[in-house]
């Protein structure tokens, strides 16, 4: 709603690929883009790709899942394990808090408009210690956006959140 109110200010965006989404359609016919988007151990679809089409095989193993729970578009969260989240007190927290996700988080494509997506700021802040964003890392290396590392797993916010924020301040400055 802040983005349609007011207009595209400048704001750091820590993402996922999930939301590459909603912010692309709202930058949609805006004259001016001058938010930066820091993609978080990301993916990063092109325009036409959803998450699926980057990962494989996930999409079958994802639906299994969501079949197995019961559901019908929901899929179980991950283990904080798998996540690279391993000290106690911060597992316990996180299956607190969990939720199951839904299905189409990874099969809606990305509808990024021509010009569009390049023309945002961009950085990437890659977790050295989860596959996930190797091959994007290197891709936004091409593109010529900053890319920052951090020695831990996926959810970073966790387990090294004060190195996560200090390169998401030098990612956006």
């Amino acid at each position: 709603q802040r983005l349609g109110r007011n207009g595209l200010i400048p704001v750091g965006l820590c993402k996922d690929h999930y939301l590459r989404i909603a912010v692309i359609h709202e930058a949609r016919g805006k004259s001016q883009l001058s938010a930066d988007f820091v993609y978080f151990d990301a993916l990063i679809p092109q325009d036409g790709q959803s998450a699926f089409d980057l990962m494989p095989g996930v999409e079958e193993s994802f639906r299994k899942r969501m079949h197995d729970a019961g559901s019908e578009y929901l899929v179980p969260p991950l283990s904080p394990e798998v996540m690279g989240v391993t000290a106690p007190g911060d597992v316990a927290w996180m299956l607190d808090h969990l939720t199951p996700m839904p299905i189409k988080t990874h099969a809606e494509k990305v509808v990024a408009p021509e010009g569009k997506a390049a023309a945002i700021p961009s950085s990437y802040i890659r977790c050295l210690q989860f596959s996930l964003g190797a091959s994007y890392a290197a891709w936004a290396e091409t593109q010529g956006w900053p890319v920052f590392e951090i020695d831990t797993g996926h959810d970073a916010m966790l387990t090294e959140p004060e190195i996560l924020a200090d390169l998401i301040e030098r990612a956006v400055s």
